[in-house]
């Protein structure tokens, strides 16, 4: 039997692998008719794109969409996938395991903050965060500390657009995402027993956080069917903020640790676009 993540992933995958197909069909439609290309049409060594993975201090280029910043360990699983994403999507990656030690040019430069909460510091990187949507940049949060821990950070609540923490925990049956966000509409993930449980990803148990205005809320999670909740008031699992200039994103469970990144990722910057 195919569990919902799987399925979830398998969809994901499709739709990257038929993307890709579909580029290489389009590019040999462009060339057809060409007999043969002119040496000099080639691009020279340097123009090449390359997908480098160098953590050097210098970016190249202005264009802030092509650069994204990482702040993760080295060799994790949001690592390798945020990596891959890069490559499918010719973005230049820098990896880091701090904020504090990205510098400052290549924090300006850059279009997508990525930060695996473990290597977040929550008393210092805010300001960093807001100085960067101020310049437009997208921020995604890979996850949040627990409930009770931020709770105390009002700075960052402020930036995710939470105005309360209803809840430290409570139990969920599901969850569900709604249409507009990934491809194939809106899907709801049921929980049907023990031996069929999603908490590989998010767990049965989430904090329940009250979010404010200017946020938009892409997935939650569910009570159960007699649940008399509105879907605008359930616990939130994947939601965005308008910061600045800029939007900061919140994806909790382990969403970006596998091939759903992929999809995830590029949903995001299509809703910032």
């Amino acid at each position: 039997m195919v569990s919902r993540r799987n399925y979830l992933i398998m969809t994901v995958m499709m739709f990257v692998l038929l993307f890709l197909f579909m580029s290489t069909r389009v590019f040999q439609v462009s060339r057809r008719g060409q007999d043969r290309i002119q040496t000099s049409e080639l691009p020279g060594r340097g123009e090449l794109w390359s997908a480098s993975s160098e953590e050097d201090d210098a970016l190249t280029g202005t264009d802030k969409s092509k650069t994204v910043l990482l702040v993760a360990e080295a060799d994790s699983d949001l690592e390798r996938m945020v990596r891959q994403w890069c490559t499918y999507s010719k973005k230049k990656l820098h990896r880091y395991d701090s904020l504090a030690e990205v510098p400052g040019d290549t924090l300006e430069k850059a279009g997508v903050l990525l930060l695996q909460p473990k290597l977040v510091n929550w008393e210092s990187d805010g300001d960093i965060v807001i100085q960067g949507a101020k310049k437009g940049q997208v921020s995604i949060l890979c996850g949040l500390p627990d409930a009770a821990a931020l709770r105390s950070y009002t700075q960052w609540q402020d930036i995710l657009g939470i105005t309360a923490v209803s809840r430290d925990l409570t139990p969920i049956s599901g969850v569900k995402l709604f249409s507009g966000f990934l491809l194939g509409g809106e899907a709801v993930y049921q929980s049907q027993g023990e031996e069929d449980v999603f908490e590989q990803d998010m767990g049965l148990s989430v904090p329940w956080y009250t979010l404010g205005r200017g946020t938009k809320v892409y997935m939650v999670g569910l009570f159960g069917e007699n649940s008399q909740v509105k879907n605008e008031l359930l616990p939130p699992l994947l939601w965005r903020n308008r910061l600045e200039e800029g939007f900061s994103f919140v994806v909790k469970g382990e969403y970006l640790e596998d091939y759903s990144a992929l999809g995830i990722v590029d949903s995001i910057l299509a809703e910032t676009g």
